[in-house]
């Protein structure tokens, strides 16, 4: 079964196409979903920027470091394409999202999918900023779990952390 995005996940993901953009890249990688997901706001996201005392900027500076600017560019006017990692972390947080029985993927299953591919950039920065992948993984499970999601502070019915 296909699974479609939430409103708020479908914003982080042209949220990430446009950092991809603005930094120069020829395409979407882990890197630009990590900071589009910081930037979204509430839930697992502001639990993260809380946990790490991490800010976008922080992140793309990270990013500037670990990845120079790409040089060749996209033709205008085209959406940048998603990276084979990047492409992965979507499937992963499908599957995750179905897995969990969730009826679409949030925020929270695309951070769980950045959060498994462990040699994407967006977790090679994470891990680099002092984040337990495994650790991490485990919040993310927890707050995305059918059994939280009835209690104050879980995701939504539907799984839209």
């Amino acid at each position: 079964m296909f699974l479609n995005p939430t409103e708020r996940a479908r914003n982080v993901i042209g949220l990430a196409r446009w950092e991809g953009q603005r930094l120069g890249s020829d395409a979407v990688g882990t890197e630009h979903l990590l900071l589009a997901i910081l930037q979204e706001g509430g839930g697992i996201a502001a639990r993260l920027r809380d946990l790490l005392h991490v800010e976008p900027n922080r992140i793309r500076e990270g990013i500037q470091k670990l990845k120079p600017t790409q040089s060749k560019r996209p033709v205008a006017g085209e959406p940048l394409p998603f990276s084979p990692r990047s492409r992965h972390v979507l499937e992963m947080a499908g599957e995750t999202a179905e897995k969990l029985g969730h009826r679409e993927i949030g925020i929270g299953h695309l951070f769980l999918g950045l959060l498994l591919e462990e040699d994407g950039l967006g977790a090679r920065i994470l891990v680099n900023l002092g984040l337990d992948l495994k650790a991490a993984r485990k919040m993310v499970l927890e707050a995305l779990s059918p059994r939280m999601s009835s209690g104050p502070g879980g995701p939504a019915p539907g799984g839209r952390a």
